[in-house]
């Protein structure tokens, strides 16, 4: 933050010129804003030796915003079925269609948890290299960080989520990454996404039981008789009215 500059000439100065030059260079972690810069003269004298009073200007440097180039990374998403009912399953499988050299980062996937129950990750070959941390305690949110040493560059699809549907309705699940860097360290984008599934009630088969009655044969008039309603086969009833007409 200082330079001293000494100088001596044999005849003295004259006129109007630069005494000394300096060369600056902006530090790439500066921030944009005006800063000062000035001159305290000590101990000026003539060729004569008498003392001279040097009269000085303060000066400001303006740093603007650089015009570094981050790189970004396009994701994607499917899943699959995009409609089922409670009790199956979905896939939800998130893609990179460029993935300029990532190196670590930070996946964030929020999902209702009324209407689904996360049951675990699958990551693809082009994630196994990397050293993964899967955190799932959360009912709702599913957060996966990563890094490695190398780049990711091999394949499209990174990670596979499994769910299975718990309740029915219109079920969202939302992808946010963050702290995502590239095999330099230098820091990327990438965008946010929004999937959603459509889960209906399992349909209800009901097994009727099958009823029929065993009848005598030749009845006499004026004879009493007897009629069996029957159940046949597993009908699992255990209770019921029965209504018979005749």
């Amino acid at each position: 933050g200082i330079i001293h500059v000494t100088l001596i000439s044999k005849n003295g100065l004259n006129g109007s010129n630069y005494v000394h030059l300096m060369y600056f260079k902006a530090k790439k972690s500066a921030k944009p804003g005006t800063y000062p810069i000035s001159v305290l003269v000590t101990d000026i004298y003539n060729s004569s030796l008498d003392t001279v009073v040097a009269t000085t200007q303060k000066g400001t440097i303006t740093i603007k915003e650089g015009t570094q180039t981050v790189k970004n990374i396009s994701f994607s998403s499917t899943v699959s079925p995009s409609s089922l009912k409670v009790g199956e399953t979905v896939n939800y499988k998130l893609s990179a269609s460029s993935l300029n050299n990532l190196s670590a980062g930070t996946f964030d996937f929020t999902y209702d948890e009324t209407k689904l129950k996360f049951k675990g990750a699958t990551l693809s070959s082009a994630m196994q290299n990397t050293v993964c941390d899967i955190n799932d305690y959360i009912d709702g949110l599913v957060k996966i960080s990563f890094a490695s040493e190398n780049a990711i560059t091999a394949g499209s699809n990174l990670i596979t989520l499994n769910f299975s549907a718990i309740a029915s309705g219109t079920a969202s699940i939302a992808f946010k990454p963050s702290d995502l860097y590239d095999s330099s360290f230098a820091g990327m984008t990438g965008n946010e996404l929004t999937k959603s599934v459509s889960i209906a009630e399992p349909e209800v088969v009901i097994d009727y039981p099958d009823f029929k009655f065993e009848l005598p044969e030749n009845i006499a008039s004026d004879k009493e008789f007897t009629v069996k309603a029957v159940l046949e086969g597993e009908s699992g009833v255990r209770a019921g009215d029965f209504v018979v007409n005749y």
